[in-house]
């Protein structure tokens, strides 16, 4: 009995001694318990964002526009095409993907030569607000700094804000031609341009499908019955 208390309490010696030291043994990689040591977590790897064009899109335009009459040759004979100006906003166009939606406010004049009065300089000049609602079909870079071609079309609306009527070398009052002129022409514009980085080259057409005189100025014969075209040529600053 001397022999089996004695074994069993140098085990217990043992083992009280084992558990005594374990945590320091842990704590310098001697002792294991079997459990394998976990490696600190790398931090998440990120790629590097590229710089492509983000947001809505949205910037500034400016140009001049070439207009002249259609219709019958009588009713648009002695009239040439003139220059007008244009400025305006934009927003849209949807670079980062193939096909996007972009819409304009402009301020436009739109410019008519009247060469058979034998006096120079005659013309007859309308303001607009255009609004265009285009379809944009894009090519190329989708990257801020990359080129990109891009073809438009869709329907534009031209809201008039005024005419002035310069002929015989003078100016018909405006009160004179308030119910002369239709007040909202509804046309197609179709076009393409090109854009590298925030700038932009853009040439397009404008066909107007309404008649610019009102009903009664047509039948009374004071404006002939006449459609407007316009090709516009434009610069564009893309501000993100």
């Amino acid at each position: 009995m001397r022999l089996v208390r004695g074994t069993v309490l140098v085990a217990l010696t043992l083992v009280g001694s084992l558990v005594m030291a374990a945590p320091a043994y842990a704590q310098n990689g001697a002792f294991n318990f079997g459990l394998t040591q976990q490696k600190p977590a790398s931090p998440p790897q990120t790629r590097p964002q590229q710089n492509t064009d983000n947001g809505i899109g949205i910037g500034v335009l400016g140009g001049i526009g070439l207009t002249s009459f259609r219709g019958d040759a009588a009713d648009i004979e002695g009239t040439s095409s003139g220059t007008g100006w244009m400025f305006g906003i934009w927003f849209g166009g949807n670079v980062n993907g193939a096909v996007g939606f972009m819409g304009e406010l402009s301020y436009v004049d739109k410019r008519i030569s009247i060469d058979d009065t034998g006096v120079d300089g005659d013309y007859l000049s309308t303001k607009y607000l255009e609004i265009p609602a285009l379809l944009r079909v894009n090519i190329g870079s989708r990257m801020r700094q990359g080129a990109r071609v891009y073809g438009l079309i869709g329907p534009v609306f031209d809201f008039r804000l005024s005419s002035k009527f310069h002929i015989f070398g003078e100016d018909v009052p405006e009160a004179d031609l308030e119910n002369q002129f239709s007040s909202v022409d509804i046309g197609i514009m179709a076009g393409g341009g090109v854009e590298w980085n925030r700038l932009g080259f853009e040439v397009r057409g404008n066909w107007g499908m309404k008649q610019l005189a009102t009903d009664e100025a047509i039948e009374s014969g004071s404006v002939p019955s006449v459609k407007s075209t316009s090709i516009q040529i434009l610069g564009k600053f893309r501000f993100n």
